[in-house]
C-alpha cells in the first residue's frame, strides 16, 4: 500500500486538536459538565482517525498498528507503566515548583479544570469519570498519536523522529505550557513502547495506567486526604530508587521480547539507545 503523506497525517492531528480543545470541551464543559466535554472531543477525535483510516483504505496494522502482541509484553507494560508514570510525577512535581519559584504557577483555571474533570464525588461520577479520563482518551489519543502519527513519522522520517515526534506532537495539543516537558516525557515513554513492541496496545495500557494513577491520586488526596501517589507530594529517595529499578527491568525484559509483527515499512537504520 501507499502510505499516506506525513503532511495530511500532521494536518489531521492539527485539526483534530483545535477541534477538540478550542470548539467541543468547551460548549459541552459549559452546557453539561467537564466530563461530557472531554468525552465528547476524545469521541470526536476517534472518529477522525478512523475516518481517515478507512478513507486511505490502508490494514489497521499498517496505519493504526493494530499488530498482535505477545501476552507476556502486555504484563511487562503494567510494572513499566506504574513505574514510570510515578517517576514522571515526581518530574511533573519538581516542574511545577521551579515554574512556581520563578513566578510563572500552574494557572487556577488550569487547576481547577484538572479537578473538575477527575473529581469523582460518587459511584455514578466514578463510572463516568473513568470513561472519560482513562478508557476513552486512552484509546483515541493513542491511535491519532502513536498509531497514526508514530507511523507516518517512521514511515517518512525513520524511528527516532517518530518516537520524539509523536511525543512532542502529544504534548503540543494538550494547549499546556506548564506541563509541556511532562507531557512530552510521557509520550517519548508511550512511543518507545510502540517501537520495542510494534504494536499500539501496550501504548494504550500504558496510557490508561498513568491516566489511573492521575485519577486515584486526585481523589484520594480530596475525597480522603491521602497523599499516596506523588501528584503534590515528594517520594523519599529509597522510593525513587525502588521505581527506577522496576522501571528499568521492565524495560530491559520489554525490550528483549520478540515482536509478532513488523512496523508499516523498514526506515532508516534502528536506534542504538532504543534497541
Amino acid at each position: 500500500m501507499v502510505y499516506p503523506s506525513l503532511r495530511s497525517i500532521l494536518y489531521l492531528a492539527l485539526a483534530t486538536a483545535f477541534l477538540a480543545q478550542l470548539l467541543l470541551f468547551p460548549i459541552f464543559s459549559k452546557w453539561h459538565s467537564p466530563q461530557l466535554g472531554l468525552i465528547t472531543t476524545e469521541l470526536a477525535v476517534l472518529g477522525l482517525v478512523l475516518l481517515f483510516a478507512r478513507r486511505h483504505g490502508g490494514p489497521g496494522e499498517s496505519l493504526l498498528l493494530f499488530n498482535a502482541t505477545p501476552r507476556r509484553c502486555l504484563l511487562l507494560t503494567l510494572p513499566l507503566a506504574l513505574s514510570g508514570s510515578l517517576l514522571i510525577s515526581q518530574f511533573d512535581l519538581y516542574c511545577g515548583r521551579l515554574l512556581g519559584s520563578l513566578g510563572h504557577p500552574l494557572p487556577l483555571h488550569i487547576q481547577r479544570n484538572i479537578i473538575e474533570v477527575q473529581l469523582a464525588g460518587d459511584l455514578p461520577s466514578l463510572v463516568f469519570g473513568l470513561f472519560a479520563v482513562v478508557i476513552i482518551p486512552g484509546i483515541a489519543e493513542e491511535l491519532l498519536f502513536r498509531g497514526l502519527v508514530f507511523a507516518g513519522l517512521y514511515v517518512h522520517r525513520g524511528p527516532r523522529l517518530a518516537v520524539v515526534g509523536a511525543g512532542v506532537s502529544f504534548a503540543l495539543v494538550h494547549f499546556n505550557p506548564w506541563q509541556f516537558p511532562t507531557l512530552v516525557l510521557l509520550g517519548v515513554l508511550l512511543g518507545m513502547l510502540v517501537y520495542w513492541t510494534h504494536s499500539i496496545y501496550p501504548a494504550i495500557l500504558a496510557h490508561m495506567v498513568n491516566n489511573t494513577l492521575s485519577f486515584a491520586g486526585l481523589n484520594l488526596k480530596v475525597c480522603w486526604g491521602i497523599e499516596t501517589l506523588g501528584a503534590n507530594h515528594p517520594y523519599s529517595l529509597p522510593v525513587v530508587l525502588a521505581l527506577v529499578l522496576v522501571f528499568a527491568a521492565a524495560a530491559l525484559r520489554l525490550r528483549r521480547q520478540q515482536p509478532i509483527m513488523p512496523l508499516p515499512a523498514k526506515a532508516r537504520p534502528a536506534i542504538p539507545w532504543l534497541n
